[in-house]
């Protein structure tokens, strides 16, 4: 008995640290943190904008008056009338992330309620010669797209960014040019008139900020300065105003004079828009 029993102890004396060897000592694993997730702004986006744009129509008139002498002479003149309206359109585009910076492409459309006009006085150089005047010019911007890039800094749920591209744009220019003369007798009463519309395509440059509101919604706030070059309108004084001097009309002049009005168009705009991005919309950071 006495016998079994030491064997027992032997046994388990010499089983114990074996098996202990075979478990190994526990394994400890870091918790898994998960971050609070960060807005995604990878993907496509469309949206909507409102603000205001004011510009400039920088005009140069050139007209020409029959002398009757086989020759012309020139009215040249100068204005710069303001160019300012609401604007109002869409917007839809896509962006890649890295890291901490984006780029992206935006195209948008935008309708304007841009408009510009003047008169004034101006006067052919030339002794006796008439003294024309701008009855009325008008200029119209109705609408506006651009193509753009756009890159920038990620900072959370924020963007800050420049912007440029093409832009396009039409324009209407219309006017009339009356030629008078103080001399009541010699009447020049036939004006010339110009109405023109068209497409022009230029560029544009800009920034913005753009931040995340809730869910896939954006919102931001950006500027573009924009230039169209320029558009050219053509018209002409026509034949049949009357010459002479001292009080005395010596008869309509035979030829017209041919005339041209540039419009340099530019512009600043200042709109606040709101996106939607499709997909996904949080992107979770986990940490092991």
């Amino acid at each position: 008995m006495k016998k079994l029993l030491l064997g027992g102890i032997a046994f388990v004396a010499v089983a114990g640290p074996a098996r202990a060897v075979d478990l190994g000592a526990p394994v400890y694993r870091r918790p898994v943190v998960v971050a609070a997730p960060v807005f995604s702004w990878t993907g496509f986006y469309v949206g909507g904008n409102f603000g205001y744009s004011w510009g400039s129509a920088r005009n140069t008139y050139a007209f020409a008056q029959d002398n009757t002498g086989g020759g012309f002479d020139t009215f040249y003149a100068l204005d710069s009338p303001r160019l300012n309206g609401l604007v109002g359109g869409l917007q839809g585009g896509y962006n890649w992330r890295f890291r901490n910076f984006f780029y992206g492409v935006e195209i948008d459309w935008e309708a304007l309620g841009e408009r510009a006009g003047d008169a004034f006085n101006g006067s052919i150089f030339v002794p006796g010669a008439s003294n024309p005047t701008v009855t009325a010019f008008s200029a119209r911007q109705t609408s506006l797209g651009t193509v753009r890039r756009r890159a920038g800094v990620i900072s959370g749920p924020w963007l800050l960014y420049a912007t440029g591209g093409l832009a396009y744009g039409r324009i209407s220019t219309s006017g009339i040019l009356s030629p008078t003369n103080p001399d009541p007798v010699i009447q020049h009463n036939l004006a010339a008139l110009w109405d023109q519309s068209s497409t022009r395509v230029g560029w544009t440059i800009g920034g913005g900020i753009e931040s995340a509101i809730s869910g896939n919604w954006t919102w931001k706030l950006e500027y573009l300065y924009v230039d169209l070059g320029t558009v050219t309108a053509n018209g002409a004084l026509p034949a049949g105003n009357c010459y002479g001097t001292g009080g005395t009309c010596n008869g309509p002049l035979p030829l017209p004079g041919p005339g041209t009005v540039s419009s340099r168009i530019t512009d600043n705009i200042l709109r606040i828009g709101l996106n939607y991005k499709f997909g996904n919309y949080y992107t979770p950071v986990v940490t092991k």
